[in-house]
Order: C-alpha cells, then structure tokens, then sequence
C-alpha cells in the first residue's frame, strides 16, 4: 500500500476562495450571507434617496449631506469590519500559525489531514462526505458543514488523478 503525503501552506487568498467555493455550493449559507448584506444594500438606498431628493429640492440640501455622511460611515464601518474578521480569523487559525505548514497523506485505505507533530484527522474513504474542486483548490468535506480546503499547488496532477479516483463524489 502507497502512501503519498504532501507538505503545503494555505495561504489567506486560497483559504478564501475555498470559503467563498463551499458557500457558493450550499444554499443555505449563501442565504445568510446575502440576507448579511441587505443592510449594506439599504443604507446605499437610503444614500441614493436623500441625493435625489437634496438635488430637486424635495429636501433641504444641509441635513441631508450630514445624514448621507452618517450612513457612508456606517456603510464603511460595515464593509471594513467584514474584510477585517475574516482576516483575523485566517490570522488566528491554526493552519496559518503552523510554521511547518499542513500535510496531507493518502492511500487506498484512508486520507489524513493536519498538522505536522500537532494534530491530524484520519478519514477512512467511505465517511468522507464529499468532494468539490476549481481551477485553483479543493474542498474535501469531512461532513455535510466541516471542510478541508486544499490548493491545487499542494499535489502534482497525477497525485491529483490518484486522489480523485479514491474520494467519494455526493455532487451539488
């Protein structure tokens, strides 16, 4: 039995495009992240609107230049603290503090993923949930919510061609 295992690093804009992959592949949580955005989408209204009315006269041009910089500064509170947490939350992780980096090893029997001399989860092929992939990473779910993301970087293409034939394919 062949063991392959890879050394990789997964950096913040693959982890991102691996979050925004497994959104994008469950509706539920591409609901919630655009029922996240409606406030956003509102206050751009509201903005609009007082313009409008400010520029013919419907309203009086002073209060509404202080009300349109009161929500361009929530608008941009909003957007900043977004773009902010996920970067913490990228920063904080284990998987961008580990100097080994992660590593990934895999046979005919199981796939295991960690962190070298840390942790790891060993999976045996069937209890996978499933697999989704794009020009530029992989999403191993090791249940219906719990994913592993994977650069394509990380493995060369026949490894990529082992590792396809061996994981289990649900589809969405």
């Amino acid at each position: 039995m062949d063991t392959q295992t890879h050394l990789y690093r997964l950096s913040y804009p693959e982890w991102l495009a691996g979050i925004r992959f497994a959104r994008k592949r469950n509706p539920i949580l591409m609901a919630r992240f655009l029922l996240g955005w409606l406030i956003p989408v509102f206050l751009v209204y509201f903005i609009v609107v007082g313009l409008w009315n400010a520029a013919f006269g419907h309203a009086p041009v002073g209060d509404v230049l202080r009300g349109t910089f009161v929500l361009l500064l929530m608008l941009l509170a909003i957007v900043t603290y977004r773009v902010f947490r996920l970067r913490r939350i990228y920063k904080q992780s284990a998987l961008s503090r580990h100097e080994a980096g992660l590593a990934l090893a895999f046979n005919e029997e199981y796939f295991v993923s960690g962190l070298p001399g840390r942790s790891e989860g060993r999976f045996l092929w069937p209890a996978l949930y499933d697999f989704a992939e794009t020009e530029r990473i992989a999403l191993v779910y090791t249940s219906k919510r719990n994913i592993i993301i994977v650069p394509k970087q990380a493995m060369s293409s026949e490894s990529w061609e082992s590792f396809r034939a061996l994981v289990p394919k649900r589809g969405k």
